[in-house]
């Protein structure tokens, strides 16, 4: 796997089917998941390989430190082929979850996708533009 980057924009057809870019369908596979973020309103897009490594690290640990985790991610995932023209179908439970009704953001973030809202995402991007001082501390912190 390559990584995902980069930030597309686009627009949810009335089917509730969203394109997803040949750059990233490339490394997310013919087959992918899709379920809530935990730490956004957003929906995380994992390919096979980095799901199962999730996956085998929840199933590692006890249902008493991770078993609210694993119910919120596992009981709204689904797994998503994309059709002949790049579009997957985002069910209703997940596109309400992260406010999407029409234009998304599918934002690349190293080893998987993120699709916003596109409201919410500008929203984040904002709030990141106000808060680079602490990213950079972030970074100092870390060794980046």
């Amino acid at each position: 796997m390559h990584g995902f980057y980069g930030t597309f924009m686009h627009t949810l057809d009335p089917k509730n089917r969203v394109f997803v870019p040949a750059k990233l369908r490339n490394d997310l596979g013919e087959t992918f998941f899709i379920t809530r973020k935990l730490s956004k309103k957003a929906l995380a897009v994992y390919p096979v390989s980095e799901w199962e490594k999730l996956e085998n690290k929840l199933k590692e640990l006890p249902d008493s430190m991770v078993g609210d985790i694993k119910l919120f991610l596992f009981s709204h995932s689904v797994t998503a082929t994309p059709d002949s023209q790049g579009r997957v179908l985002l069910p209703p439970d997940l596109a309400e979850y992260a406010g999407i009704d029409k234009e998304v953001a599918i934002v690349g973030v190293g080893d998987h996708v993120l699709i916003y809202a596109a409201d919410a995402w500008h929203a984040e991007e904002t709030e990141q533009a106000a808060n680079l001082e602490a990213m950079r501390q972030k970074m100092l912190e870390i060794g980046l």
